[in-house]
């Protein structure tokens, strides 16, 4: 069975080096503040993925793309180690942690924070004291997909950002999406936060790559 093809290959290659390019670009001008290495290699392991199933639908070996994907990934892994530690909001003593669920039922430990390295993350704030002053939540997450879920009654607002992925958010009975490269710092607030109430949640979310949802508890 054949390989990729050097089409295939060339593509994938030319495409991280591009995310690169366009990762340090705005990482020089301020637009981005995340860890510039972890991410693009996220994105080139993504590509690679991609092109190993396009390569599968022509009847193709992954070859060369499957060793790429590999490689992107044990270098990923002490890549991620040494910067996700520094890409996180606040000074807090941040909890690093495994993939996983994490129910938070005190102030205090939500107030800490969570820094996950990869894989699939919950982080469940249902169960969290309330009061009329804002807590301050950060998580970080390396890769991977971040779910936060916050109680159905509380006014929530977040900032979040993310390298490469998809953001959603899921409260009030809104959806909204962005996805793409480079996510800035975006805002979300529920009905609450936007009709004046100040904020018991404030989430300061971060991802390299993946996908972060936020959504409310199901009752």
């Amino acid at each position: 069975m054949l390989g990729p093809g050097v089409g295939m290959v060339g593509s994938v290659v030319a495409l991280s080096l591009i995310g690169l390019a366009v990762l340090l670009m705005a990482d020089r001008t301020g637009d981005f503040d995340g860890p510039v290495a972890l991410t693009a290699l996220g994105i080139g392991v993504v590509l690679a993925g991609l092109g190993i199933i396009v390569s599968g639908l022509r009847g193709r070996r992954s070859g060369a793309l499957g060793a790429l994907a590999i490689v992107g990934i044990l270098v990923a892994l002490p890549v991620g180690a040494a910067t996700t530690n520094d890409w996180v909001w606040t000074s807090g003593s941040h909890r690093r942690a495994d993939s996983g669920t994490y129910v938070v039922d005190t102030r205090r430990s939500a107030a800490d924070g969570f820094d996950l390295g990869f894989g699939d993350a919950v982080v469940d704030l249902t169960t969290v004291p309330l009061t009329g002053s804002t807590l301050d939540v950060p998580v970080s997450l390396g890769a991977g997909d971040l779910t936060v879920v916050v109680p159905a009654d509380a006014a929530v607002a977040a900032d979040v950002k993310a390298g490469v992925g998809t953001v959603r958010w899921e409260l009030d009975g809104e959806t909204r999406s962005v996805d793409g490269l480079g996510i800035s710092e975006q805002t979300f607030e529920d009905e609450q936060v936007r009709n004046g109430e100040t904020a018991q949640l404030q989430l300061h979310v971060s991802v390299g790559a993946g996908e972060i949802r936020i959504i409310e508890e199901q009752s």
